[in-house]
């Protein structure tokens, strides 16, 4: 006889509580013990007297668990993962009799073979070689391990640590030689060092979506589209969770179970439902993950009706942004966007007026009718600019900033929030949207330092500068030393003419070093080289002017601004929003202070630096930004 769904959750919770069991090793199911770690417990319960449901059955029952809460928790994702071998086994297939929880080779190769992650040279295959379970719980915190070529000695240094003591790693790096030859990780060709993070809170996802195209991989017919439903829900979260690393495997992962449904004729309801879902949830993925050229395609091709008028207006909406994203002429999209806008899409007519707005001179003469826009903008919202209530309010900002924020424009943002904060009366405040535009103003403000050496590429995603004959390795800090020690507070590390031992390719990277090389963030105090005292701070800041001077006025190679940029960043915003980390910070009591403790970042010297030969109008953009910015703070939060 069939399950019921009350039966089907007993089964679920059974396998759960007994998979999280401290001292059990087996459990105990219509009257007979079975072992946890082994699938054998599932090939009985199959011949139970009372057997289970059909397979498609189990099978919603996991996707299900997939899209709820319980997907957050150890217990949820070992449910989904059980549930499907069930199904697995019900099915037909067979069974490996291996652990459920654990990550598998099997498991790693049906992931590589489904998104190409992870890569042969991929680092985080030694964090994989520790055998993460479902079991663990995992919290927030980042795993980093660099590897660096020693190649007079045939010998490859790794070091690896953890926020938090997970799978043997600890806080502190762990040291590990071994021979080039008994590396399991493959090295590029040329490359000197890598370094590799990732936020732990993915690793239980990344395993369900590896047991989710494993189980794919065994079974039939359609039955094979309800773990690779599994697997692209997994892969969004890990998305979440790593943006980065997980951008295009989550694309990846979306749109090819879109063609597999698209490809299976069925009469399931329930997979029709998937394909119309999948077909909005493809350019929403891929726009997230920045990936620009693939996310206006699927606006453009998404099949919306006709008469859907607020479909088409998503659809050319879509094409618009990812179009501006990429730097490209978006005016026709905008057209569009613009004829099909009316007093019922309020929501869009808002986000797009205020992106007009905002926009630097150098982008507004880019875009053919940014007038017209804005007449036609203004005479539908009529004075309806302003969402009065708070909820309503906060749902759109953080829908507008969460855009600005993907398509890498904090510069945008940053003056629509001291647009913003500008136009509330001091004397009659609004205090709860001013302290929460102040810190949403904030991380985008830290932003900056990514808009230094970095801007978003047609190819999606960060790219390295190019100006002219700018050595893009040149001015970025290294996070180890030539010998392989991991750089000290203050320690500026630079190779010229190389990207080794590393270079930042990401600008996460480049500005977490950053504040490492100059110490703000651990010390009062900058570094030099090799800082044997950090008490003579006149001696320290004076190393850090030398090289920022040194880079500004070299004639071979070109000159370049980058460290100049960079110690503004540092002095004038890196630290300047400390205070609105504290609970019961409130605006009235927050106060912008700049650090200043070099010669060269007064504001007198930075609007001098405007005027500078070696300022090309990449970098006056960023200063203009850097000064509107600090006489904004200044002035509203003295």
């Amino acid at each position: 006889m069939r399950l019921k769904a009350t039966f089907l959750l007993t089964l679920w919770l059974c396998f759960t509580q007994a998979a999280f069991a401290q001292n059990s090793t087996s459990i105990e199911f219509l009257g007979k013990a079975f072992p946890v770690e082994s699938s054998e417990a599932l090939e009985h319960l199959l011949e139970a007297e009372d057997g289970l449901a059909d397979p498609i059955t189990i099978w919603r029952e996991a996707v299900g668990i997939g899209r709820s809460e319980l997907a957050e928790e150890a217990a949820g994702r070992a449910a989904i993962v059980r549930l499907m071998e069930a199904a697995v086994i019900r099915g037909g297939g067979a069974s490996d009799s291996l652990p459920l929880d654990q990550l598998s080779p099997a498991d790693l190769n049906a992931i590589k073979e489904a998104i190409g992650f992870p890569g042969d040279n991929d680092l985080v295959n030694f964090l994989f070689a520790r055998v993460p379970s479902l079991r663990d719980e995992f919290e927030f915190g980042n795993y980093a391990i660099v590897r660096i070529i020693l190649p007079e000695l045939d010998t490859h240094l790794i070091r690896e640590r953890a926020d938090r003591p997970y799978l043997g790693l600890t806080p502190n790096f762990s040291v590990q030689f071994m021979l080039a030859s008994d590396d399991p990780v493959r090295v590029k060709r040329g490359e000197q060092a890598q370094t590799r993070r990732l936020n732990l809170v993915g690793i239980g996802d990344i395993i369900v979506a590896a047991k989710a195209f494993r189980a794919a991989g065994r079974v039939q017919g359609n039955a094979r589209l309800y773990p690779l439903l599994i697997a692209a829900d997994a892969l969004e979260r890990a998305f979440r969770a790593n943006p980065e690393d997980f951008r295009l495997g989550a694309y990846q992962a979306h749109w090819s179970t879109l063609q597999a449904l698209r490809n299976s004729p069925q009469t399931d309801q329930f997979l029709q439902q998937e394909v119309r879902r999948l077909e909005f949830a493809v350019p929403r993925t891929a726009f997230f993950g920045r990936l620009f050229s693939e996310s206006e395609e699927a606006y453009r091709l998404a099949p919306v009706p006709q008469d859907d008028l607020r479909g088409q207006l998503w659809s050319s909406w879509g094409q618009a942004v990812s179009i501006f994203a990429m730097n490209g002429d978006a005016s026709g999209a905008f057209d569009r966007t613009s004829e099909l806008l009316t007093p019922e899409t309020l929501d869009y007519a808002r986000m797009f007026h205020l992106l007009l707005s905002h926009l630097h001179p150098v982008d507004r003469n880019s875009l053919a009718g940014v007038t017209d826009w804005e007449n036609e903008l203004n005479s539908l919202l009529e004075g309806r600019h302003t969402i009065t209530n708070n909820r309503e309010w906060l749902a759109f900002n953080q829908d507008f900033l969460r855009i600005l924020e993907t398509i890498g424009r904090p510069d945008i943002a940053a003056r629509y929030l001291m647009d913003e904060i500008g136009h509330i009366d001091r004397n009659a405040p609004d205090a709860f949207r001013e302290l929460q535009m102040l810190r949403w103003l904030a991380p985008f403000i830290s932003d900056y330092c990514y808009q230094i050496s970095f801007e978003m590429s047609p190819a999606s995603g960060w790219r390295l500068r190019e100006v002219g004959n700018y050595n893009r390795y040149l001015d970025f800090l290294h996070s180890i030393d030539a010998s392989g020690e991991v750089v000290e507070p203050g320690e500026i590390v630079q190779i010229l003419n190389a990207p080794g031992p590393y270079g930042a390719t990401s600008p996460e990277e480049d500005c977490a070093t950053t504040l490492a090389v100059f110490g703000i963030a651990s010390s009062d105090l900058f570094g030099l080289s090799e800082p044997t005292s950090l008490t003579d701070a006149a001696n320290i800041i004076s190393g850090i002017e030398s090289w920022v001077l040194a880079s500004l006025e070299r004639t071979d190679p070109s000159p370049s601004a980058v460290p100049y940029l960079k110690l503004i960043w540092i002095e004038w915003f890196s630290q300047a929003f400390q205070p609105l980390t504290v609970p019961d910070t409130t605006p009235e009591r927050y106060s912008y202070n700049a650090i200043d403790a070099s010669s060269l970042t007064s504001k007198e010297a930075v609007t001098a630096l405007l005027a500078h030969d070696a300022i090309n109008p990449y970098d006056r953009k960023i200063l203009q930004l850097f000064l509107l910015t600090r006489s904004f703070l200044e002035v509203r939060y003295p």
